[in-house]
């Protein structure tokens, strides 16, 4: 239970427990809105959804009910934690009416919110802090590499880029700028491995498998070093890392009923290496 976690964690480091986990409410809100703007159903997206806290199933459900894209995000910031961020994806999807370019913006400010929690988080786990910072990475290297497919500009990524990652805005820059299509930006992700993504890629020309190859690194480095710490703070998030392997494995398995991919490639996919 996810909610658990903010409950065994020491008083002292409840809020930092808190803006960790919060990544699993901004999933769930993201997924939200791209459903309520590609005029998906709840039915259609409920295995998605990250059941608990304040953005549970019966919460989304509720806020698809809304008539627009504007309903929903309104609805979905009465007393939420994240009201100030979700007042400013208001704002861009009213000015852009572009779905990918607000929930860019929530992740942008979720994340640079948690990067300001980044000394504590150092202080209580390096290692956690080290996860976090490839988090940021592969939100990034996502962006680019959506960028590259539709041939956009860097300079109109830009503003969506997330700091206190381990690449900075420059060496993102000429990552995009040097590469000539999506397989060079995935080469070139120098904190990731994506050589096999690439390969799959070149085959089925489907995005969502560099998110999974990154995840999959992310998740596996996550758990080796967090499993192996003293501190109860490293052992908590552990446990998160562990959800979220949960959480990618289903979406992994019900996407790869929906683009036919082979039982092997899908086992290679979810397998997590000690």
């Amino acid at each position: 239970n996810v909610s658990k976690l903010i409950t065994i964690t020491p008083m002292e480091d409840k809020s930092i427990t808190r803006a960790i986990i919060g990544k699993w409410d901004i999933y769930n809100i993201e997924l939200a809105i791209e459903a309520k703007h590609s005029k998906k159903s709840f039915e259609e997206i409920a295995k998605y959804i990250i059941d608990y806290g304040p953005y549970n199933a019966n919460v989304i459900k509720e806020a698809l009910g809304e008539a627009s894209v504007e309903g929903l995000i309104s609805k979905l910031s009465i007393n939420s934690p994240y009201k100030e961020i979700l007042a400013e994806a208001l704002d861009e999807f009213r000015k852009s009416g572009d779905a990918l370019k607000a929930n860019m913006l929530i992740d942008k400010l979720y994340y640079q919110k948690l990067g300001s929690l980044m000394p504590r988080i150092r202080n209580l786990s390096p290692e956690a802090a080290t996860i976090i910072k490839l988090e940021i990475d592969m939100k990034n290297m996502l962006n680019l590499i959506r960028a590259k497919r539709y041939a956009l500009k860097f300079s109109e990524i830009s503003e969506g880029i997330i700091k206190n990652g381990s690449l900075d805005i420059e060496e993102l820059q000429s990552i995009y700028e040097n590469a000539k299509d999506v397989e060079d930006v995935a080469k070139n992700a120098k904190v990731f491995d994506l050589s096999n993504e690439v390969e799959i890629y070149k085959k089925e020309r489907r995005l969502f498998v560099f998110e999974i190859g990154m995840r999959n690194q992310i998740l596996s480095k996550g758990i080796r070093m967090l499993s192996h710490t003293l501190l109860s703070f490293g052992t908590i998030l552990a446990y998160a890392y562990i959800k979220d392997i949960e959480v990618l494995t289903l979406r992994i398995i019900i996407k790869s009923k929906q683009y036919a991919l082979p039982q092997d490639e899908v086992a290679r996919m979810i397998l997590w290496k000690e």
